[in-house]
């Protein structure tokens, strides 16, 4: 590798099967297991870290001084202060198959994965719709590329460097999205890069997004993750897994300000990198226990099953990011006629059996979701088609595996089409 590639490098990946070491130049990098069944699947993704000024690169190992900022979006009084706006964001597909028909993806296939990409925005009320304004097929020599532990392979990440630039359309005007194969020889295999916004390659050929063929049906919320890094968002493990505790980045456990270290958002707390919906074990680097986490971030690396979340602060921060860096991806939405849901918990504080009352100003599809006060949702109470009009929802305040939830306050959302509303609801056991 170059010395070059090297000082653009962020993250070096230690792959525990045989100890091979793995760099990222240009983009964020997701692993999985190739051959092993789901229960041992491991996930990985590497930011990458061109930052867009002369020197190349962010100085991540920094001796001092405070975290250092990418632009201004990192200020979390600029963050917040970004409104939310309905965008939409124009992305191009590129499917590239191999000759013997190995590694492709039917039409039918790519829409469903950019259908299930809207849809985790729209859940979480990020404000982005994505357009599909194309789908190319490629048929490509290079479709199925070697495998990253091979020695075949020096380095994978510049061959999917090359079939992203290869075949980018107007990458300045819209997200390109190329999704190819990738083999293993052990354990472990990448299944994505999403580039950063504020890198060197943001809107050249060989930024945008590329996903391994073989798993992004099956891992829906890959592809979400990716977009989260091609918005501006960082890992949620960012200022612990991918920072030694002597660096100015570095997080601790309930850090008092996480806005400015780690992934710059306080609501998503300190944790290293985690493959399962439960809080990691282990301690920060002063010995405080790293629970409660939030397994369910899309900017984590939790299992398929439980990555939803994209919490208030990452919103802002994507809404920021996107208009700072990449104006020429978006389109102002037309602004949906929205109307607040009048909601209620009766009683509150409740000790058992909660009453949740809304008023839906129109008939549609609409949810009820608790939260608690970290941003993680513990428990959907209503998934159905309502007629408009006032309802009432019983809730025995439990969670999702039927356990009674802790005492505590929570946030009761209700979101029926572009109408929502919530209440604080506290649980007094």
């Amino acid at each position: 590798m170059s010395s070059a590639t090297f000082t653009r490098t962020l993250v070096v990946l230690i792959v525990a099967l045989g100890q091979h070491l793995v760099t990222s130049p240009s983009a964020g990098s997701d692993r999985s297991s190739a051959t092993a069944p789901d229960s041992t699947l491991t996930f990985w993704c590497g930011t990458e870290d061109a930052a867009g000024d002369s020197s190349g690169g962010l100085r991540l190992e920094a001796a001092a001084g405070d975290c250092p900022f990418k632009g201004a979006c990192d200020d979390p009084s600029v963050r917040d202060g970004t409104s939310i706006v309905p965008w939409t964001v124009r992305v191009i597909a590129h499917v590239l198959r191999s000759p013997d028909g190995t590694c492709d993806l039917t039409t039918q296939q790519v829409q469903t994965v950019i259908d299930g990409l809207g849809q985790f925005f729209q859940d979480n009320g990020a404000g982005f719709r994505f357009q599909l304004t194309a789908i190319r097929v490629h048929d490509d020599p290079d479709a199925n590329l070697p495998p990253c532990d091979s020695p075949a392979c020096q380095n994978v990440l510049d061959a999917i460097h090359v079939s992203k630039s290869t075949y980018a359309e107007q990458p300045e005007a819209q997200c390109n999205i190329v999704f190819s194969c990738l083999g293993s020889s052990s354990q472990t295999v990448l299944i994505g890069l999403g580039t950063l916004p504020w890198s060197l390659e943001a809107l050249n050929a060989g930024g945008g997004i590329w996903v391994n063929s073989s798993f992004v049906v099956s891992r829906p919320a890959t592809l979400a993750h990716e977009m989260g890094h091609a918005l501006g968002l960082w890992h949620t493990f960012h200022g612990v897994s991918e920072v030694s505790c002597a660096n100015a980045c570095a997080e601790s456990a309930r850090d008092p300000d996480g806005d400015r270290r780690g992934d710059f958002a306080s609501d998503t707390p300190a944790t290293p990198t985690n493959y399962t919906c439960s809080d990691p074990p282990g301690t920060d680097c002063s010995g405080q226990a790293w629970a409660p986490t939030q397994p369910q971030n899309l900017m984590g690396y939790g299992p398929a099953q439980c990555t939803r979340l994209f919490t208030p602060q990452q919103i802002h921060r994507m809404q920021c990011w996107a208009r700072a860096k990449m104006s020429g991806w978006l389109v102002e939405s037309a602004p949906e006629l929205r109307a607040a849901v009048a909601v209620r918990a009766i009683p509150n504080p409740a000790s058992a059996e909660t009453r949740i009352a809304f008023v839906l100003p129109a008939a549609g599809h609409a949810r009820i979701d608790v939260f608690d006060l970290l941003g993680r949702r513990v428990a959907r109470v209503l998934d159905a088609d309502l007629s408009a009009g006032s309802h009432v929802v019983s809730w025995p305040g439990t969670g999702g595996s039927g356990t009674r939830l802790r005492s505590g306050a929570y946030i009761v959302r209700v979101v029926a089409g572009p109408n929502r509303g919530q209440a604080l609801l506290a649980l007094r056991h």
